[in-house]
């Protein structure tokens, strides 16, 4: 699709941070944009700021003019928009697509996998940006370093995180890519892993040159890749005959840092430190290392950079500490993700300059589908903190599923003096009054619960005064 200058692109759904960071790339072209959201949030207030027009609802009138209409995957058929547009011939397309129109311009890496995308989206984009390289990307969350989750860049790297959950990322036709791992997650699109693996197969098959993957996750050695496409393994040891391009060794893990060492083909390459903690932060380290010396760049300056990395939002992101209690917030939402957060927690407290105090959880579970394939699993890797929190399930738009409740996963708890099924005002008060020095505090899920972590901060602040 080619597109004139000055055209007029309307966003259906332009708040959600994949949108919204799509929209402010399309005016930084200087394409005249718009769009409609039935939220309004603090995210609109920064488009508005790009002189990006938004209207609170969706009506007909809202496509006016437009030259092309780019709609959430959330957004359905039946949207008034979307009926507009196609009355009037104004062609509607997905976020997806639209992605791929700019990523035609630039050598581009999509970053695919189930766990840690937006960590190593985030890492090779800013190890770039370090690099004084300018590079653009588009990321599901806001680097820290930078408060943004999307740039156009004057370099010639694009830089995106790829979400399987719709299928809709066989559209970008990337020039490499990263997966980090493979494991059923999105349920509601997908009920087996044989179909997931078919989809990334698919997603494979779009990519022209490269891809990096984790030699420590046994599903990727089952996809089949292409002979013409390169690929770089990455992983924490060799299996079998099976050598490895990149390989993470002497792992050091402190209360909120991690370190080790990196050897390309064999031969110490640099020593990577980071500021966020966890094993599987070094494992999203090395992946952007190794994605970044096939693009031609220094490894060793690659793994320099990353030392002033300072993670992505919502990813064991520490919100406050007062009176030697730590109060952190992370998106994670499925088992697997719950059991090396909260792994991290574990080490924050333990090797903290304080007195380690208890590992207190909030979980809101994120989506019926999800909590009814999963509750056993959430229950055992939430079992790793002394006290836990079940809110209500975050249904983000899906049909409540009859007899799916948080009481699943309270149920699976051998101990359930543990764990609480409250409301989000009873888990605040509750908090406010229990919470003590040494203390850390955990609000996880993909839903809202990140707006309870900054209740709980406020309140510690007003108690301490």
């Amino acid at each position: 699709m080619t597109l004139q200058n000055g055209a007029k692109i309307h966003f259906i759904g332009v708040a959600g941070s994949g949108m919204s960071g799509i929209a402010k790339i399309f005016a930084a072209k200087g394409y005249n944009v718009t769009g409609s959201d039935l939220k309004m949030s603090a995210i609109i207030e920064d488009l508005e700021k790009l002189q990006i027009k938004v209207v609170n609802g969706h009506r007909a009138e809202n496509i006016a003019g437009a030259d092309l209409v780019i709609r959430s995957s959330a957004i359905g058929e039946d949207n008034c928009e979307i009926g507009a547009a196609k009355a009037q011939n104004i062609p509607v397309i997905q976020r997806a697509e639209a992605l791929a129109i700019l990523l035609k311009e630039k050598r581009s890496i999509a970053v695919a996998g189930t766990h840690g995308k937006t960590t190593t989206t985030s890492m090779l984009a800013f190890a770039l940006q370090e690099m004084k390289l300018d590079p653009s990307y588009v990321i599901g969350a806001p680097l820290r370093n930078f408060g943004e989750g999307s740039r156009l860049g004057l370099g010639g790297e694009f830089i995106i995180e790829a979400d399987e959950s719709d299928g809709s990322f066989i559209h970008y036709f990337p020039t490499g890519a990263i997966i980090t791992n493979l494991e059923l997650d999105h349920v509601d699109n997908y009920e087996t892993i044989e179909e997931l693996e078919q989809l990334f197969e698919n997603f494979i098959e779009t990519v022209s040159d490269f891809i990096v993957i984790s030699s420590d996750d046994p599903l990727l050695s089952k996809l089949k890749i292409p002979p013409s496409l390169t690929v770089i393994k990455v992983g924490f040891r060799e299996s079998g005959q099976e050598k490895l391009d990149l390989t993470i060794k002497n792992v050091k893990l402190e209360s909120n840092s991690s370190k080790a060492d990196l050897l390309w083909q064999g031969n110490f390459l640099a020593t990577l430190n980071l500021n966020i903690p966890g094993r599987h932060n070094i494992h999203n380290g090395a992946l952007a290392v190794a994605a970044g010396i096939h693009l031609g760049f220094n490894g060793a300056s690659l793994a320099q950079a990353l030392s002033h990395f300072q993670g992505a939002a919502r990813r064991f992101e520490i919100k406050s500490t007062f009176s030697g209690i730590t109060v952190v917030d992370d998106y994670g939402h499925h088992p697997t993700e719950l059991d090396v957060t909260l792994r991290a927690a574990r080490n924050y407290l333990e090797k903290g300059e304080l007195k380690p105090g208890r590992l207190i959880a909030i979980f809101q579970p994120h989506r019926f589908s999800r909590t009814a394939s999963f509750y056993e699993e959430f229950a055992r890797a939430l079992s790793q903190a002394d006290l836990v929190y079940l809110l209500d399930i975050y249904g983000a738009g899906e049909e409540v599923i009859d007899g799916v409740s948080s009481r699943m996963i309270a149920e699976n708890f051998l101990e359930l003096e543990r764990v609480k099924l409250l409301s989000k005002e009873e888990v605040l008060d509750e908090i406010l009054a229990i919470a003590r020095s040494g203390d850390l505090i955990i609000t996880m899920g993909a839903g809202d619960i990140n707006l309870m972590s900054e209740e709980i901060s406020l309140g510690l602040l007003d108690k301490k005064n």
